[in-house]
């Protein structure tokens, strides 16, 4: 599976993570990066900060949000040109993003998500 760094679809995590094991490695210079600093936030004006921090050049994210309370880990599932899909295990939710055109920044939505709800990312590294 090779990764396109135009989209990205993730899923949020609301409770304690499992433990995935990466599957197939990512090639050197995929651009994902190795740390996501992601934002959640819901129509009602709730939201969550986070970091998501990448296993080496894997395909699984161990995500931590705001006090540190909140924790899982995500495995990218599925990339198809611009778009990803991204399964968070506490939830059992799927994440769907897209990369913006910079490559720098992701935008999408959640299966659990009310309508009018979003997660934004931005690349580092």
């Amino acid at each position: 599976m090779d990764i396109d760094r135009r989209s990205l679809v993730v899923g949020l995590a609301g409770a304690v993570a499992g433990v995935v094991i990466a599957s197939a490695a990512r090639a050197q210079g995929d651009d994902l990066g190795f740390e996501w600093i992601v934002h959640e936030e819901l129509p009602d004006g709730r939201s969550w900060d986070g970091t998501w921090r990448r296993r080496g050049m894997s395909n699984v994210f161990d995500a931590e949000w705001s006090n540190g309370s909140v924790r899982d880990v995500i495995e990218l599932r599925n990339q198809n040109g611009a778009s990803v899909t991204l399964y968070p295990t506490g939830n059992n939710g799927t994440y769907f993003g897209r990369i913006l055109r910079d490559g720098r920044h992701i935008r999408g939505t959640a299966s659990w998500y009310p309508a009018g709800g979003f997660w934004r990312a931005r690349i580092r590294g």
